[in-house]
């Protein structure tokens, strides 16, 4: 598959840990699995998205979203959900993210790893993106998309992303500082309408 003209975006977890060498990450606790409003999310961001824009969906090896909603730890059983996961939101499910050397997904079209250790989380903040995915790989930060949230109702906005704040600040056992991610290729006014609708329910650090 040729990426010499549009570089993919991936719908994949927001783990510290993941690196994408090739494709945008579109950061979603469990890749959006039984994530609030996934369905409108992903409505939005298609709606946002270039003509002809590749987007995947892609798992990852240890995923702690995917581990508490289906009572396992077996990565096998992720990529199972997932694949069916993609399907059933008519998305082409591009592979699973492991430990280890960066590994090609989806026919060469995407590419990344996980880098933190196992079992071990080291993020001290969580990063929303608004201007078109995660443009900077940062190991001390949980990813969370909100490129697409002036595009949803504002309870569901809200809803999305605080199941996904209170989830990682669980998983970290601490009240982790939410900072955001502007760069991107999404157009200024949707940046400006994306941070305006976090504004409304969140406490931002610049």
């Amino acid at each position: 598959m040729s990426t010499d003209t549009v570089v993919p975006w991936v719908i994949a977890s927001g783990d510290e840990g993941l690196q994408l060498n090739l494709g945008v990450r579109f950061a979603f606790v469990g890749s959006g699995y039984h994530a609030p409003h996934f369905k409108q999310a992903l409505q939005a961001l298609c709606q946002l998205a270039p003509a002809k824009q590749k987007l995947f969906l892609a798992s990852m090896q240890e995923d702690d979203w995917l581990a508490q909603q289906l009572q396992t730890k077996n990565p096998n059983l992720y990529q199972e959900t997932l694949t069916q996961f993609a399907a059933t939101h008519k998305l082409p499910y591009a592979g699973q993210f492991d430990y280890g050397d960066p590994r090609e997904l989806a026919d060469g079209a995407v590419k990344g790893h996980l880098v933190r250790p196992p079992k071990i989380h080291v993020a001290d903040r969580i990063c929303l993106t608004i201007g078109g995915g995660e443009q900077t790989y940062n190991l001390r930060h949980f990813v969370i998309s909100a490129d697409f949230v002036s595009e949803l109702k504002p309870k569901q906005a809200q809803e999305l992303i605080t199941a996904q704040i209170d989830f990682y600040r669980q998983l970290s056992g601490e009240d982790l500082p939410l900072t955001l991610e502007t760069a991107g290729p999404l157009p200024a006014d949707v940046k400006k309408a994306n941070q305006q609708v976090l504004a409304s329910f969140l406490q931002l650090t610049k």
